[in-house]
Order: structure tokens, then sequence, then C-alpha cells
């Protein structure tokens, strides 16, 4: 006997139904089953609800072999997963949005052009988002080769003796082969009983004869002192690195990165290449959320250094050229960028009227809400306030203070957490896996080795770029509500007193927030990692009399940063600045007595800037995740150009444009369109289209399933049709049967009696 499982279905009713009736159970068993699209949703840490993407790129945090395997290694091959998932709290509700900065918390709420405006998502996805630099010479950056150059053997100068007195034919034979065929293997000369100006000399011709391909360190092996010869690579320790005559002193380079900040790929190159920090050198920092093409360079650095970081997922390096010129903060002319804004629903005619306004009357140059950090509860200029004052213990209180519902690495947030509730710095360094990498971990290590309560020692512990962020954002606000106050209170009317430029035709020099010394051999000293303000406060400005008013331009009206060495406007703006700064506690004399390393001077911003060389097209696509741009690295990789569905349910915009050095993109967007960009509604509309999205597919999958369920009853009702034709034309039948047998029964029976007949008569033959 068949004994049923108890975990089994149960037995289905045997009783015969239709195809129709089939159909119809089917469909009502899944309109109560839940659908995943609509439950499988998570936020993002910019507040996004999304669903996985359907990209070529490989998801972040994992990278991909070259047979299609996955590893849990990381971006940039780091240990420590850069985009760990989000650390949810008790008091927050799954999938719910991120609710982040607004704009007009920072001083972000007026338009200056007329029009109609229209909803846009920016950022879908981070390719979605393109900069490259423009250098001086106004060439747009781009990747588009990662060779190395050829070696100019006249510029090497390379000797080729081979002195036997200080290495056996031998070991000159090991370097060849390890030179020529770029071999991992060292040569280990014994070096115990030589003195230094023997091992210096041995230094010295090895660097005569092969440069900078090979590196010699002096080094103490079981008693032993030994010359450890090797190819020079990544990964390897170059003490003795002699440069070669006649070769510039630096090598210039491309740096392509995808979703990640300057300060991750800096610490990626240091660990690659083996340069300190402060070699390297770079015109201006570029968005996370991007993908980002821009000039770097490195003091004495030969490019096959460089040779470890080609397998990096996220980071390619090419162009390399040596130049005498180092590259320093605002070293280029602006920026290109190549955007797309999705979820597009009015017509081409509203998108063109608008560009051809957004061209004439430009966009207010805020600074942009990244300006002011990601977190909602301590915004950067919270910090900014207390360092001005003097209150170290709540700038450190700030930035350890713990951040409920925002997106975190999960050992940041237990360091958080134990110091908030223990102020134990020790034991809260113990949450953390890199103490000395994070802001957080520098505050904590001060705290331990100073004291619990040496807070300014504390902070002294962070660099000096990092403190002047917090600064910085807090000069940004100030000028961002005098800016708003003054366009909503006069417009884009020239002011008697409004500071212009004192010589029209003098650069415009950018104020760089952090002196990158890339040739400092200095350890302790930090590459610069800010965005610029704007003019230098060392630029000579003056302010405008009532005559010059009716010929000044609007374009050319610069407004302050408050620092201790810049010109207030000498009108009614000006007195804002005092009233302002008070509001919060403060005074001019405040950038005065902040401490004398930071340096706030000040500077000058344009109030309205243009964006140039604009270029702009909308396309459809079907798929929502769908990539609309290929990147440097995909053209240089040889992908197709990207081919879009111009039927697909879906609009978007792709512009293009470049801006000078200070301004932001988000905020001419934010103009053109004339909608909010921060986080949270960004977040929002994203979740409208993704909802949209789900009704679109349900109505296209009710749609088809009425189209099938009208093709079923009709493939029935041609069956009972025909079974009824049949059930009519049974009778006919019978009676053409009938007859036929009837007929078939008389024609059999004349055929017998014909044979009776013969028989008979062959008898009366046989008589006869």
């Amino acid at each position: 006997m068949r004994i049923m499982e108890e975990n089994s279905p149960p037995k289905q009713d045997s009783k015969p139904f239709s195809v129709l009736e089939r159909f119809r159970q089917l469909k009502k068993e899944k309109e109560h089953t839940p659908d995943p699209a609509e439950t499988d949703t998570s936020p993002t840490s910019s507040g996004t609800v999304f669903q996985a993407s359907k990209s070529s790129h490989p998801p972040e945090g994992v990278v991909e072999t070259g047979n299609g395997v996955t590893t849990d290694k990381g971006r940039f091959h780091r240990k420590r997963r850069l985009l760990e998932p989000p650390v949810k709290s008790d008091k927050v509700v799954p999938g719910c949005l991120y609710q982040g900065q607004q704009e007009s918390d920072v001083g972000i709420t007026e338009f200056i052009r007329d029009g109609q405006g229209f909803e846009v998502i920016i950022k879908h996805r981070y390719t979605d988002f393109q900069v490259n630099e423009i250098d001086l010479s106004g060439n747009v950056v781009k990747l588009t080769s990662t060779d190395f150059p050829k070696e100019d053997k006249e510029t090497e100068k390379l000797s080729e003796e081979e002195d036997p007195t200080l290495l056996s034919p031998e070991e000159w034979t090991a370097l060849r082969e390890i030179t020529e065929k770029e071999l991992t293997t060292t040569v280990n000369v014994d070096v115990t009983n030589f003195d230094k100006d023997q091992r210096q000399r041995i230094h010295k011709a090895v660097k005569r004869r092969f440069g900078v391909r090979v590196y010699s360190n002096t080094k103490d092996v079981d008693g032993k002192k030994l010359i450890v010869i090797g190819l020079a690579s990544g990964n390897t320790n170059h003490r003795f690195c002699t440069w070669p005559k006649g070769r510039p002193e630096y090598l210039h380079f491309v740096m392509y990165k995808e979703n990640a900040e300057m300060a991750e790929v800096l610490n990626v190159l240091c660990k690659y290449t083996r340069f300190k920090a402060n070699k390297f050198g770079y015109a201006g920092t570029k968005d996370k959320r991007a993908v980002t093409t821009q000039q770097m360079c490195v003091r004495r650095g030969d490019c096959r250094r460089f040779s470890g970081c080609r397998r990096l997922w996220g980071i390619a390096i090419g162009n390399y050229t040596y130049k005498w010129e180092s590259l320093r903060l605002g070293d280029l002319n602006g920026n290109r960028f190549k955007i797309v804004l999705r979820h597009i629903k009015v017509s081409d005619t509203i998108i063109q009227e608008s560009v051809e306004q957004f061209k004439k009357t430009g966009f207010i140059n805020y600074f942009g809400l990244q300006r002011f950090g990601q977190s909602a509860v301590v915004p950067t200029y919270f910090v900014g306030k207390a360092i001005l004052k003097g209150d170290w213990k709540l700038a450190v209180e700030l930035i350890l203070k713990p951040r409920p519902g925002e997106a975190s690495f999960k050992d940041l947030k237990e360091a958080r957490d134990v110091w908030w509730t223990t102020r134990d710095a020790a034991e809260a360094l113990k949450s953390l896996t890199r103490k000395d990498r994070t802001i957080e971990g520098k505050i904590l290590m001060g705290l331990r080795k100073h004291g619990p309560n040496a807070y300014q020692n504390a902070f002294d512990n962070l660099p000096r770029h990092t403190v002047t962020l917090y600064l910085h954002s807090y000069q940004s606000l100030i000028w961002n509500k005098i800016v708003s106050r003054r366009i909503k209170q006069f417009g884009l009317k020239v002011l008697a007193g409004d500071l212009v430029r004192a010589n029209p035709v003098d650069e415009n020099i950018v104020e760089a927030d952090g002196k990158d010394d890339s040739g400092d051999d200095d350890e302790d000293s930090e590459p610069a990692n800010e965005l610029e303000n704007g003019c230098s406060s060392k630029v000579q400005v003056r302010a405008l009399t009532a005559q010059e008013v009716e010929t000044a331009s609007i374009w050319d009206v610069l407004y302050p940063l408050p620092g201790d060495d810049i010109r207030m406007p000498e009108n009614e703006v000006g007195t804002w600045y005092t009233e302002l700064l008070k509001e919060d506690g403060h005074s001019m004399d405040c950038f005065r007595k902040v401490n004398k390393k930071y340096g706030m001077h000040g500077s000058y911003r344009s109030m309205i800037e243009r964006a140039e060389d604009m270029d702009w097209r909308t396309v459809r696509y079907s798929d929502p995740d769908e990539d609309l741009l290929l990147s440097d690295l995909e053209v240089l990789k040889g992908k197709s150009p990207l081919v879009h569905d111009s039927e697909g349910p879906y609009k978007a915009l792709i512009i293009e444009f470049s801006l000078k050095v200070c301004s932001y993109a988000t905020m001419a967007l934010r103009e053109l369109a004339k909608c909010e960009t921060s986080t949270s509604s960004q977040a929002i509309l994203t979740n409208q289209a993704r909802q949209e999205d789900i009704a679109m597919k349900k109505q296209k999958l009710e749609e088809d399933e009425q189209s099938q369920e009208m093709e079923i009853d009709a493939v029935a009702g041609e069956n009972h049709s025909n079974s009824n034709l049949e059930e009519q034309c049974m009778p006919n039948d019978m009676v053409e049967e009938s007859i036929a047998a009837e007929s078939q029964r008389e024609e059999n029976g004349d055929i017998c009696k014909m044979t009776e007949n013969m028989v008979e008569a062959k008898e009366d033959n046989n008589l006869s």
C-alpha cells in the first residue's frame, strides 16, 4: 500500500474540468501569492529603495575573476569591504527611506530661471554621472591607454658595465634574466664581511646597470647581512632607486575610478606602489558616486611600479608621461560632465525651452549638499561651529555621536555606541578594524593616549585638511544663506557696494585648502583633500560705485566666505554676515582666534555661473536599471555602442556641459529642472518610479492574461460549436448508412438469384 508523506501536497480532486477552469484557478492562486518585487526591497546608503541591478558591472564589494568566479575580497582587493550592508536600527522600519539633509537646511532656497520645472532622478546609478577633468590647456582628460611607455635609452643612460669584483658573473646573469623576463625571484648577495662603503658600491653598480627596474635592500637574515636584489614592482620596498639623468621629475598619469572616494584611491595606490601619500599630486577632488577621470602625478615614480594596479576593479591607470612640473590643487580649467537624468515625463519641447532659458540665466553658484556631509544627525557644519567656539569637547562628541538609522560600517557603529555609553576610548577602539584609517579611530587613539578629557589633543591627532573640512562647511553654509537672501530681496540687480575683481584680467586663483606638497619628503605631511572655495583671499577686489552699477554685470559680482583676510560688501548685504554669525554665537574675530594652523583666511566666490558647451538628447529605454552611457574604460576595451529601445516605456535626458573649478553640477541640474536634489527627495522619486514600474508590469501581465483568457474562450467556443455540429450531422449519417446497407443487401439478393438461375440452367442442360 502506498503511504502519503506528511508534507506531501493534498490529493487533487479527480473530477475532470476544462482548460478554461484550470486557467482561472491558476490565476486565482497567483493573486494570493505576494509579489517579490514588492517585498524584496532594501534602502541603500543614499536612501534609495532599489532592486538588484542588471548592469554588466560586478556588484559592489565583489571581484570577478577571469573564469567568471566571484570572490568576496571587496573592491580594490582590500580586506575590508567598502560598502558593507547598512546597519539597521531596531527603531527603523525595514524598507523605509533614509531622511537626509534638505536643501533648505543649508541655505539653498532660490531659483532664477522662469518657466516650468520637471521631475528628474539624478544618479539613479553611479554610472549615470561621469566627470572628466579639463586640464590647463583646455583638453578634456580621458583614459585612452593603459600601456607603459617605451624606455628612452638615451634618457636612461644606463651603463653596460658589469663589475666582476662586486658581483659574480652568475649573479649578473641572474639579474639580467630577472629584468628581461620580469621574474619574481631575487639575487641574495652575502655582504656580511663588507663594510658600508663596499655595500654602497654594490648598490650603485646595480643601479647604474639596471636603473629603476630593480631594487636593492640590505637585510639581516639568520645572522648574516645580505643585499637582496629583485625586480622593482608595486609590492616591493624601494630604498636605493636612483633617478635617470635627463628624465623629468614627475610621472603624470590619468586615473579612472568608479564609485570611490579620492582618499580610498590614494590608500590603494600607496599600497600597491609603495609611494608615500604626499608624493602624489592632483588638481582637484571628484565626486564619489560617479565615474571620474582626472590627472595625477607622482614625484620620481617609475610607471612599472603601477603594474600591481592593473587587476583592480573600479580603478584604472594609464596615459603615462614624464613632465618637469608637478600638479597642485587648482591646476585645471574645470570639469566636463556627462549626466543621465531618468524618469522624464515632460515633452522634448519643454526640455528644449528649459535648456535655452538655462543657457541664458545660468544658475546660482550654491555649495551643493555634498559639501555638508551625508549625515542628517551631525552635518559637518555642526562640528565647524564647535571648533570656531573652541568647544573641543562638543566637537569630539558630535563626531563620536551614534547615528541611528544611518548607513555605516558595522565596526564604526559599534565603536560609536561603546564610547557614547562608556566614554572608554580603549574599549571603543577594540571594535574598529582600521583604527588609524578613520576620523573616529584617530580621535579615539588621541583620547586613549592623552586622557579621556584631552579633547583638543585628540582633535590635534587629525590631519589638518580633515579639520578644515568642518570649518569650510560652516563657511559655505553662511555663503549659501547670504546669497539666497540677497537674490530673494534684490533679485539679479547689481547693487552699489557689491564686490568685483579689481583687475578683471587677473587669473582665477583658486584657494588651495591644504597645500599638496608632492615634493615634500616629510612623512607626516598629508595630501590635500578638499573642494575649492573659489577665488583666493589674495585676489584684489573692489566695491562698485553707484555710477558703475548701470554698466556692471551680475556675472562679475563676488561674495566672500567669512574669514580673517577678506573684504565685505559695502552695502546692506555686508551687515548680514555679522547678523548670521551672531545668531550662532560667533563673530568675525572667531576666524582670527581659531588655531593658526587651520588658516581660515576666507575667499571669494561668484554668485552666478553658467554651464558651457552644452549638448543634450533624450532616449527611450525598456529596463529601468540599464546603463545608458559608456565609460572611458568601456570605450578603451572596445565595448560596442549602446543600443536603446526607441519604443521603451521610459524616457531619459542625457546632457553634457562644462563647469568651472568651483561649481557643483548638482546645483546646475537643480536650476535646469527646478527640482530638489537632496538625498531624501531623490529617494522618494526613485521609490515612486519603482512603484510605477511594478504597476506597469502588473498591468501588462493582466492584459496578457486577459488576452490569453479570451483566446482560450474562443478555442473552447469553437470546440463546442464543432461538437454540436457533429450531433446535428449524426442522423443524416445514419440514414445514409442505412440506405447504403439496404442497397448492399438488395444487390447481394440479386446476385444470389442470378446464381440460383445459373445453377438450375446447368442442371437442365446435364439432364438433356
